[in-house]
């Protein structure tokens, strides 16, 4: 059992800027912090050994530790607006993908304390208003379209639920519609909240959604349907109180409303966006060339962006420290024991224009590191041992990531309603990126892999080889792209840089061109093509497609990036 860990807010800095160090003591006991260089991270007693240099700092010293918990799940807020309290009479819809039906209780939309419409124990909808429930007896299938609805009539206080299939198959018994008595649910400062509930946010929901609708009128169950029409019947227009498209703003976090509010919300754990909707027809592969077939969001409870912990202490890189890779040092107890400390690497880059630099620069490749971030596959995977050929040697990291699967996956994994993870990110501790980690993908013997890989890199240089040489990241090279690359002669780059976005290549591209001289001592490099987010830091998406070895399969339609269209 780890008793501390944590994170930075980034990989990189550079000096004269601050970095932010998050820590997560589980008993709430003191730690001890420092700055160390780390020379060398292979613990292998045949090597050279773990090595570090402490770095003296303002930020040494004693802290007071805190439990901090990591809530993990996808959803959608949008902030109340008063048309929710004005509602008398109404209809909630939206179009429903479930992907774990059998889970339990899992929302759809929610509207406060007093208003649901959810996926209920039985595995078929529920619908909620005030103290009354309405539950459907026939389960939903997984991985079909539903449309899902609530309906409530002021003048007679009757509430309906309405499950209807898209696609009814002879014999099937998945549609069903419940009534019972209601009084009308009390929505005063009621926020709505998409695939949770609650808060603390609770029933998360696995699979997608499309269209949700919310109208100040009680339709029949035989116009639902009326509420997907494009544009809408114009007789439904002035009851309409939202109509959510959200095919609008796919490279965004934001949701938007088509309605005559236009509501705006925010997604929060990147839900998976860029995904089929109830209406796709097969007719288009790419979702930019036809937005509205794609206007299905795929949230899980397994989502996690940012951890959102509370900092602990912040480092301000001084002038003269020279660029290279570094950590900060968390202890609590024996330091030596690796179950009573963290080393949270991060990387110091040279100082922004400054042009008087060395001609050799180490390029770290941040993005593989994020790739591979928490990889659970030889935890919870059925494979491991076949792909290594030996058994597979568990450290405590390794048991505390299968406790704690809230510490989010890698790109390696697929997320519990077995759909493959798109999306990684930096913002949360990663127990496989660490010096004396050994991991299983790594030599027989000393576990050698990446991070620590690299650092054998980065000790020749500076042990053996005694040259003067910059660290850079993948992050800051799709940042600046060539202009990072122009003061060195050469790069070398790191033991596995395999993902790679297109400002990335374009820009090693044009400086080998221009005479860069690049040393490749690598393997499995340049191989997946990434993208990274617009407006989020520290976040990388990948789509596996019909190509290169893949631990899954994006559904066919699903194979262009949301972030950037690719």
């Amino acid at each position: 059992m780890l008793e501390l860990i944590g994170y930075a807010d980034k990989f990189s800095v550079a000096p004269g800027e601050a970095i932010e160090f998050k820590v997560s003591a589980f008993k709430g006991q003191r730690f001890r912090a420092e700055i160390v260089r780390l020379i060398h991270g292979d613990a292998n007693p045949e090597g050279p050994g773990y090595k570090h240099a402490p770095v003296p700092s303002p930020i040494e010293g004693e802290y007071q530790g805190r439990n901090q918990p990591i809530r993990a799940g996808s959803f959608g807020v949008v902030p109340h607006h008063p048309a929710f309290a004005a509602l008398e009479s109404f209809t909630l819809m939206a179009m429903v993908w479930p992907t774990t039906p059998a889970k339990g209780r899992q929302a759809i939309l929610a509207l406060g304390d007093d208003l649901a419409l959810a996926i209920g124990d039985k595995g078929g909808l529920v619908g909620q208003i005030g103290a009354t429930t309405l539950e459907s007896e026939a389960p939903l299938h997984e991985r079909h379209w539903y449309l899902a609805a609530l309906t409530f009539d002021a003048t007679t206080g009757t509430a309906t639920l309405i499950q209807r299939p898209l696609l009814a198959y002879p014999g099937g018994a998945d549609a069903a519609m419940a009534s019972a008595s209601a009084t009308r649910p009390d929505l005063a400062g009621a926020d709505l909240l998409i695939a949770a509930e609650g808060s603390p946010r609770r029933s998360h929901l696995n699979g997608k959604i499309d269209s949700p609708r919310l109208l100040a009128r009680a339709l029949p169950p035989e116009r639902l349907e009326a509420l997907l029409v494009r544009p809408l019947p114009a007789d439904l227009l002035p009851d309409l109180a939202f109509a959510f498209d959200f095919a609008q703003g796919t490279r965004t976090t934001r949701i938007h409303d088509t309605g005559p509010h236009k509501l705006e919300g925010q997604l929060e754990h990147l839900p998976a966006r860029a995904m089929k909707g109830w209406c796709w027809s097969g007719e288009e592969m790419c979702w930019w060339r036809k937005p509205e077939h794609y206007g299905a969001i795929h949230f899980h409870a397994d989502d996690l962006f940012d951890a959102g912990w509370a900092t602990d202490f912040a480092f301000t890189v001084p002038d003269d420290l020279r660029s290279g890779v570094y950590a900060a040092h968390v202890w609590c107890g024996d330091a030596e024991d690796g179950t009573q400390e963290d080393l949270i690497p991060f990387f110091v880059r040279p100082k922004r224009g400054d042009r008087d630099r060395p001609k050799l620069a180490f390029l770290a490749p941040t993005a593989a590191y994020m790739a591979y971030a928490n990889d659970q596959n030889h935890i919870k995977g059925d494979a491991a041992e076949m792909v290594i050929g030996r058994l597979v040697t568990y450290q405590p990291s390794d048991i505390f990531l299968y406790d704690h699967p809230e510490l989010g996956l890698s790109l390696y994994d697929r997320h519990a309603d077995g759909s493959g993870v798109c999306y990684s990110s930096r913002h949360r501790p990663i127990l496989n990126m660490r010096p004396k980690y050994s991991s299983w993908l790594g030599a027989t013997g000393s576990g050698l892999w990446q991070f620590n890989a690299d650092l054998h890199i980065t000790d020749w240089l500076e042990s053996h080889m005694a040259v003067e040489f910059d660290v850079i990241t993948d992050e800051d090279l799709h940042a600046e792209g060539l202009a990072l690359l122009e003061p060195y002669d050469v790069v070398i780059t790191g033991t596995h840089p395999e993902y790679h976005s297109t400002h990335m290549w374009d820009a090693m591209r044009a400086w080998i061109d221009r005479g860069g001289r690049l040393m490749y001592v690598a393997a499995n490099g340049w191989y997946w093509r990434i993208a990274f987010h617009d407006e989020l830091d520290g976040v990388i998406e990948v789509r596996r497609a019909e190509d290169g070895i893949r631990t899954w399969e994006a559904d066919p339609g699903e194979y262009h990036h949301s972030f950037t269209g690719e």
